[in-house]
């Protein structure tokens, strides 16, 4: 992908190791036990899923804990390629080639949202959406921050979890706060974790 192409929609993937350090801190046998139990299937969405490698991270740790449950992994992705890359690493996950942000989500739920969202300033004419957020933040408040607003509007309320790569800046932006205060009064966090190392190469 050509940079202006990966800036324009902050196509950064995950390193496999933050993949698995936000899988082993979200993902555990007692979640994946009482989510199966309260419902009979786990249901998990990653709405910029890029090439599935949080999908695949999430199916690999389930097994493994062997709940005997179904299973149910649903990608979107705005670009195409990374849709078909998803699809073709995991045949059986459902896959959509859209805006999960445009998505209409009607009355789904899920058990996990998980996912890196795009991190797009809103200061640089190529990433700005040019307006304030539709999920309520400021005109200058990153898309990552919808996102997040996104999976926790989507996430079952009673004992759903969300798991997300985020800005820093996400934690103390002005224009991210209401979204901010929204998520506080729907949730608990219960874990965070924050390098000194650059991570991505963005």
């Amino acid at each position: 992908m050509a940079d202006g192409t990966r800036k324009q929609l902050g196509a950064w993937y995950t390193p496999p190791e933050l993949v698995d350090l936000v899988a082993d801190a979200v993902i555990d046998e007692q979640f994946v036990r009482r989510r199966f139990r309260a419902g009979g299937r786990l249901r998990v969405l990653d709405p910029a899923c890029g090439d599935g490698r949080f999908l695949r991270a999430v199916a690999e740790r389930v097994v493994a804990i062997g709940s005997g449950g179904r299973l149910e992994l649903v990608g979107i992705d705005i670009d195409p390629d990374a849709a078909a890359a998803t699809r073709a690493a995991l045949p059986d996950v459902e896959v959509h080639c859209c805006d999960a942000l445009d998505r209409d989500w009607s009355d789904e739920a899920f058990d996990l949202v998980i996912g890196n969202p795009p991190f797009l300033s809103q200061l640089a004419s190529a990433t700005t959406r040019g307006r304030a957020s539709e999920r309520g933040g400021g005109p200058y408040a990153d898309v990552a921050a919808e996102f997040v607003d996104l999976g926790a509007a989507l996430v079952e309320p009673a004992g759903g979890r969300l798991a997300m790569v985020l800005p820093q800046s996400l934690l103390s932006a002005r224009d991210a706060e209401p979204i901010r205060r929204r998520i506080d009064e729907r949730g608990t966090m219960v874990w965070s974790g924050w390098s000194r190392e650059r991570i991505f190469d963005a």
